[in-house]
């Protein structure tokens, strides 16, 4: 890829890759600072953020759910009632219990569940305490699924529909297994059948839009 760029023209547009259009070679190099703390270099967060699966040394295989929130106080995940698939700004639709969120530097919270298996398929939001102490709803931007399929935007007003009616833009994210493809079936589904190498991005909706939180 090619840019036009202010420092001149036709520019390699994709820094880890070589400047030549047949060679598969990536390149990516950092340094470590001395006399610091541990540090984490991510070559790439297409599975920090979000809903990832984190296995331990025993086999067992968690979820974790992150999301970048530098300026929130606090910050939860809140799971959706699976009818209508979606949370009002009054938190209306929260079903169960919220799963608090540690800050782990860098703005990033994370917080993991011991099962994946016990999450899959339930749709689900961050609930945000903001620096201003307000509380806001928001979608997970790094999800594989959004729930909704039609065009009814409740505008943060409660919602008693189904979620087949509701613009999957505003609904609830939904945690789908990353390591297999195949159609969104609905909330509390086991998910796909059919198992692939490669993460798969499915979405029911729409992608949700963009907002600072």
């Amino acid at each position: 890829m090619l840019l036009d760029a202010p420092g001149g023209r036709e520019a390699w547009g994709i820094p880890t890759e070589a400047g030549d259009p047949a060679a598969p070679v990536r390149h990516r190099t950092f340094t470590l600072a001395a006399d610091l703390p541990p540090q984490e270099y991510w070559l790439s967060t297409g599975r920090r953020l979000g809903v990832n699966k984190r296995h331990d040394a025993g086999g067992r295989t968690g979820a974790e759910f992150a999301v970048w929130a530098p300026n929130a106080r606090a910050v939860s995940v809140v799971f959706g009632d699976p009818i209508s698939g979606y949370i009002g700004d009054d938190g209306t639709g929260v079903v169960g219990e919220p799963i608090p969120l540690r800050d782990t530097g860098g703005g990033v919270w994370t917080a993991t569940v011991d099962d994946h298996a016990a999450v899959l398929g339930r749709p689900y939001m961050f609930e945000v305490v903001k620096d201003n102490g307000r509380v806001a709803y928001r979608t997970d931007l790094y999800s594989r699924c959004q729930i909704g399929r039609g065009r009814i935007d409740p505008a943060a007003s409660p919602f008693s529909g189904r979620w087949q009616d509701l613009d999957g833009t505003v609904g609830c994210s939904v945690v789908v297994d990353p390591d297999r493809v195949g159609p969104f079936e609905g909330p509390g589904r086991a998910g796909p059948t059919r198992s692939s190498g490669a993460t798969s991005w499915i979405r029911a909706g729409r992608c949700p839009p963009a907002s600072r939180i």
